[in-house]
C-alpha cells in the first residue's frame, strides 16, 4: 500500500483533489484485498476475517496520513512563488515611491519606473495565471488556503531578508559604494583620455596632409 501510494502521490507534488486521493485509495485497497484472498492463512474463517479487519484498520490509518499530507501540499501549492511575489511587491513600492520623489524631474527615474512596472506586472500576470488554474482545478477554498500560505511565505522571507540586512554593517556598504564610485571615475577618466588622444591624433594627421 505504501509503495503504491508513494508512487501516485509523487506524480502530484503540489497535491491532488481529495476525490482523486479517495479513488486511488479504493483502487489500491481492492488490489490488496484480491491479493489477500489468494493468501493461505492457518485457521478458520473467523481468524481470516479478523486478520482482514486488522488490515483494513491499518489501511484506514495510512489513508488518513496520506490525506493529511495531501492537504498540506494543497495549501503550499503557491509557496514556490514566494520570492517572485516578494520581488514584485518590493518593485511596486519603489515604483510608487519614485512617482512622488523623482519621476517628475528625472528622466532616469522615469525610465527606471517603467522598467520596474514591466517586471512586477509580468510577475503578477505569471502568478495570476497559475492561481486561476489552481482555482479551476481545485475550487475557491483550496485556492484561498494556498493564497494565505503564499502570503505567510512572503512575510517569512521578508523577515529573513531583513535579518540578513541587519547583519550587513553600514560601514561596509559605504566603503563598497566609495570603491565603486572611485572605479567609475578612474574608468571614465581613462575613457576621456583615450578619446582625446584619438581626436588629437586625427587632427595631427589632417594637418600633416
Amino acid at each position: 500500500y505504501i509503495a503504491r501510494m508513494d508512487e501516485e502521490t509523487a506524480k502530484a507534488k503540489q497535491g491532488m483533489q481529495p476525490e482523486q486521493m479517495a479513488s486511488i485509495h479504493r483502487s489500491v485497497s481492492s488490489d490488496i484485498e484480491a491479493e489477500f484472498k489468494n493468501v493461505t492463512i492457518l485457521g478458520d474463517d473467523k481468524m481470516r476475517d479478523a486478520t482482514w479487519q486488522s488490515i483494513q484498520k491499518k489501511l484506514a490509518e495510512l489513508h488518513k496520513q496520506y490525506c493529511d499530507e495531501n492537504d498540506r501540499r494543497l495549501e503550499k501549492a503557491l509557496i514556490a512563488f514566494g520570492n517572485m511575489a516578494l520581488i514584485a511587491a518590493f518593485l511596486f513600492v519603489l515604483d510608487r515611491a519614485s512617482d512622488w520623489t523623482c519621476d517628475w524631474w528625472s528622466q532616469t527615474c522615469r525610465d527606471a519606473s517603467k522598467l520596474m512596472f514591466m517586471v512586477y506586472f509580468a510577475i503578477c500576470i505569471y502568478i495570476g495565471v497559475y492561481i486561476y488554474k489552481l482555482y479551476a482545478d481545485r475550487g475557491g477554498l483550496a485556492t484561498s488556503a494556498a493564497s494565505m500560505e503564499l502570503w505567510k511565505e512572503v512575510m517569512r522571507l521578508s523577515t529573513v531578508y531583513l535579518e540578513l540586512g541587519k547583519q550587513v554593517k553600514m560601514k561596509d556598504v559605504v566603503e563598497f559604494s566609495q570603491k565603486v564610485l572611485k572605479d567609475l571615475k578612474e574608468t571614465s577618466g581613462k575613457a576621456v583620455e583615450l578619446a582625446s588622444s584619438k581626436a588629437g591624433g586625427g587632427d595631427g594627421g589632417k594637418k600633416n596632409k
